[in-house]
């Protein structure tokens, strides 16, 4: 059976769909204000739907309706090792850093569930795995996705995508 649009043309349509519909719904703050959630549970839920709309979908898409490994975009399990090890080293002294400025006022305006560290480590333990789905929906989409399944055009339009 021969597929309606092509690959590339569905990953620049996603993506023009996916960039358009971000700003006006999947934001913690258009959340906050549509739905009316408090700050934390729309943040929890922003992170959510950045995991559903850049990964979920788009790559169901592909290995469902394309039939494409998800290794094309960049998703396999090969060099986990030495990734692991640095994450092992990096992240007790980044729950350090995040423990110890959770306080100073220019980090809450920056981040401002920061200061859940300090109050509830259940809520920052929760927020960090959520926080996670978000980085893996975001780099899905635009490291990818974007990069590795428009390869064949130029690189400076593939930056300028991203």
């Amino acid at each position: 059976m021969k597929k309606q649009i092509s690959k590339e043309n569905f990953i620049l349509f996603y993506l023009t769909f996916v960039t358009g519909l971000y700003p006006v719904f999947l934001t913690a703050d258009k959340i906050q204000e549509i739905i009316g959630l408090a700050r934390y549970t729309a943040v929890l839920l922003h992170y959510m739907l950045v995991f559903v709309f850049f990964f979920l979908i788009p790559a169901s898409i592909l290995k469902y309706y394309f039939h494409e490994k998800l290794s094309g975009c960049g998703l396999n399990f090969k060099n986990i090792n030495p990734g692991l090890k640095f994450m092992g080293l990096v992240f007790p002294v980044l729950v350090l850093v995040l423990f110890f400025s959770a306080g100073n006022s220019r980090i809450i305006r920056e981040y401002p569930l920061a200061h859940i560290s300090k109050q509830a480590y259940g809520l920052l333990v929760v927020m960090e795995l959520f926080y996670l789905l978000y980085y893996i929906g975001w780099e899905f989409m635009f490291r990818g996705l974007v990069m590795q399944g428009l390869k064949k055009y130029s690189l400076v339009l593939l930056l300028v995508l991203q």
